[in-house]
């Protein structure tokens, strides 16, 4: 009788198991149509600095809607980042071409690799050199976008946008840099930004104009390409990515450890094992990297950023983080790729509508990303 009655618990306790997976899968904001076109989509990126940019690739690139048309990658370090974005593509099996500006002086990149360097070595060069062992570098870095001068972002994106017109996507994750120079020739659909801006006031509203909120550090990094961007806001429709949402949802550091195990959760891509394990590794050592010189340069920052009391030592600074990474780019890539997941505040100019994600108020479930990490 005792037995017939376990058996009978635990049939209940399947049947209940079985049932609440089918309702979370069920319940969850994503809406993954196959049949769908693929999005054209250009990712502005400084790929190696912080964690979050190489989740944002690591999701589109395995998402079958989208199609990265293009990569360019910006900031202190572009042409590193530039290799480093391309062998990380690489392990998905995409080969988009890849530009990056050549403005930066040799004194300044220099300078941001001893300012960022773990162990007497830039970090990012280290992500760069693992990734190589990685990804099989010496195919990759003697393709021909790399044989070849890459063309300048700006000739980059005016090519995609005469190729795909009226459909192609900018993803600004970095620094918009010699990109909107001569911008008159872009047919974009729309520009999706990581970062945040305010209003101008001129008196009607609707004639109002949107202005870089420099506390956002894409665009407090390079105030010229900010405004320069934004000066399309009467052509293009904006949707700005604000770290208030990134705040509203976290990355535990439960999921955080799945994702560093077995990546994201698509609905149809499978990466092999090796290329997987490529994947999540990058992933692990970048955020590692990454947080230990944040720490190192600014602590008090830091502390402040992932709450951490003034009174923990600093080598235990990082053990105490409470998340696993704020997805401020992860955020921005799953809007371009699943708007549906978003309720976003609309601002409306004389002729254009923008939008803004930045609180938790505009997101439809605050714990969506539980959906996507296996």
């Amino acid at each position: 009788m005792i037995k017939n009655s376990c058996r009978f618990l635990c049939v209940v306790a399947m049947i209940f198991s079985i049932a609440s997976c089918g309702n979370n899968s069920k319940n969850s904001p994503f809406k993954f149509d196959s049949n769908a076109p693929a999005k054209q989509v250009v990712v502005v990126t400084d790929f190696g600095r912080d964690v979050d940019d190489a989740q944002a690739l690591a999701w589109l690139a395995g998402c079958k809607n989208i199609n990265i048309a293009g990569i360019i990658t910006t900031g202190d370090i572009p042409a590193p980042r530039a290799i480093s974005a391309k062998l990380f593509l690489n392990l998905f099996g995409v080969n988009a071409p890849i530009a990056y500006p050549d403005s930066i002086s040799l004194a300044k990149q220099t300078e941001y690799l001893k300012r960022t360097e773990i162990d007497g070595r830039s970090y990012e060069l280290t992500l760069e050199h693992n990734l190589a062992d990685l990804s099989q570098s010496a195919m990759i870095v003697n393709s021909k976008y790399f044989t070849k001068r890459s063309p300048s972002p700006s000739a980059l994106l005016d090519s995609v946008c005469k190729k795909y017109p009226g459909e192609v996507t900018l993803l600004v994750l970095a620094p918009a840099r010699d990109i909107f120079i001569d911008s008159t020739n872009y047919h974009l659909k729309e520009i999706v930004v990581q970062g945040l801006v305010s209003k101008q006031q001129t008196g009607e509203s609707i004639n109002d104009i949107l202005v870089p909120d420099f506390g956002s550090y894409n665009f407090r990094s390079d105030s010229t390409a900010a405004n320069a961007m934004l000066s399309m806001q009467d052509k293009v429709p904006f949707t700005f990515i604000g770290k208030g949402a990134a705040y509203a949802s976290p990355i535990t550091p439960r999921l955080g450890r799945k994702l560093e195990k077995r990546g994201f959760k698509y609905p149809v891509t499978k990466l092999g094992k090796d290329n997987l394990g490529a994947v999540t590794n990058f992933i692990k050592q970048d955020r590692e990297l990454g947080l230990r010189s944040f720490l190192a340069r600014d602590k008090k920052t830091f502390y402040k950023i992932f709450n951490i009391s003034n009174s923990t030592p600093i080598g235990k600074a990082i053990g105490k983080m409470k998340i696993y990474n704020y997805p401020y780019d992860l955020l921005a890539a799953i809007y371009v790729s699943n708007p549906e997941v978003f309720k976003p505040t609309e601002i409306k100019l004389a002729k254009q509508t923008h939008k803004v994600v930045n609180s938790e108020q505009e997101i439809k479930d605050k714990k969506f990303l539980k959906y996507i990490i296996r």
